[in-house]
């Protein structure tokens, strides 16, 4: 029998999911964030280490001879550029999970990209991640890309949970200083 895997790596956590040829969910796993902009690459590759074998493990592959997958897919939160996607090949291509792989059937992109295709079979749509951070793809029928946003919390991450998670605690500091109005954030976010 033949297995796809596919790994959902963003900045809170990272799910791996194998399927059969036809698509039929086998099994899942998760583990800790892979963004390597925010945990660093080697957290990064331990955290998509360790999904990619708890996966396999929830199957009862591990030990299989020369399991290597007909295809793999790693959609990534933080792949935006050229330099990222060689950064990432550096993380995947480990001594730990390579083995599983055929380095000719493997893709890795941008975790907007596995959302749009999940979420449509039309060949033209719009992705919005409001996740860790934010980060919108969009593709029209003649294939012409765009992106927008998804630059980190600095330059650009408006409607991520950081960016909301910062105004909150702003609000709650103009209100204890007395700038500002207490909210009913107030109470709720002092408590915790």
């Amino acid at each position: 029998m033949g297995y796809i895997l596919g790994v959902d790596g963003g900045g809170t956590k990272t799910t791996a999911l194998i399927a059969d040829i036809k698509g039929n969910h086998m099994a899942e796993s998760k583990s800790g964030p892979s963004n390597y902009k925010s945990v660093g690459v080697k957290s990064a590759k331990e955290n998509i280490n360790n999904a990619v074998i708890s996966v396999i493990e929830n199957l009862g592959l591990r030990n299989k001879h020369k399991l290597i997958f007909k295809s793999t897919c790693f959609g990534l939160a933080g792949n935006d550029s050229n330099e990222d996607t060689k950064i990432y090949k550096e993380i995947i291509f480990n001594d730990v999970i390579e083995k599983y792989l055929d380095r000719n059937k493997i893709i890795i992109c941008n975790d907007t990209r596995i959302g749009l295709a999940a979420g449509s079979d039309s060949k033209n749509g719009v992705m919005i991640i409001c996740g860790t951070g934010s980060n919108c793809f969009g593709i029209n029928e003649q294939g012409k890309e765009t992106k927008v946003n998804g630059w980190d919390y600095i330059l650009g991450d408006e409607g991520s949970g950081y960016e909301i998670g910062i105004k909150a605690l702003r609000a709650l500091m103009r209100a204890y200083d007395g700038r500002g109005s207490a909210t009913i954030l107030s109470k709720t976010i002092l408590e915790d």
